[in-house]
């Protein structure tokens, strides 16, 4: 069996060669070494390597910068590499996001006024009195057992904003019914 250049006959093996003292150029401990390798380590573990490696290319900080936080004004360290970062935490970044999309800055804008306030006290109460007026029944084909029923303006919302609220403007109809009504699904 032919052996490679390593285990040449006459040299020792690595685990018998004999060992050297090192001092880490990093955390300054002492390590041992094996006498071929002798020239080439400098470093204790590979951790070590790295710290050092970090701290000479980023002046010892580890690549990390300190900022200030636009919402909660705490200071703190972020990477290097996160130039633009304005926030500590995801908390005061989501909070700073609601605050850059609110109002005219959001997409959405409509010039501050709903378009059609559903959710109002006002809208409630009278589809609630629509309900209550005709017994929670459909007034087209009468049935009320476990279908969803849906509050109808017999005038449009949009054609008649005085009539909006009237309770007689209203009537009762199941999802059914009130699809096959003129102006469902009217965009006005």
């Amino acid at each position: 069996m032919k052996y490679p250049n390593r285990f040449k006959k006459g040299s020792t093996p690595w685990n018998k060669q004999r060992r050297i003292s090192k001092k880490c150029l990093y955390c300054n401990k002492t390590f041992q070494e094996r006498e071929s390798l002798s020239q080439k380590r400098k470093f204790c573990s590979r951790k070590c390597v790295f710290s050092y490696q970090k701290g000479k290319k980023n002046n010892g900080n580890g690549g990390r910068v300190e900022g200030k936080c636009f919402v909660c004004k705490k200071t703190f360290t972020h990477w290097r590499h996160e130039r633009d970062r304005k926030a500590c935490s995801k908390k005061c970044k989501y909070t700073l996001m609601s605050k850059a999309l609110s109002g005219k800055k959001n997409h959405n804008w409509k010039g501050g006024v709903s378009p059609r306030p559903l959710n109002s006290k006002r809208y409630r109460d009278w589809r609630d009195g629509v309900f209550k007026r005709d017994n929670y029944v459909c007034v087209n084909c009468g049935y009320s057992d476990g279908r969803i029923l849906n509050a109808h303006h017999k005038k449009d919302w949009s054609s008649y904003p005085k009539l909006r609220y009237d309770i007689d403007n209203g009537e009762t109809l199941c999802v059914s019914c009130h699809k096959k009504t003129d102006s469902f699904g009217k965009k006005t």
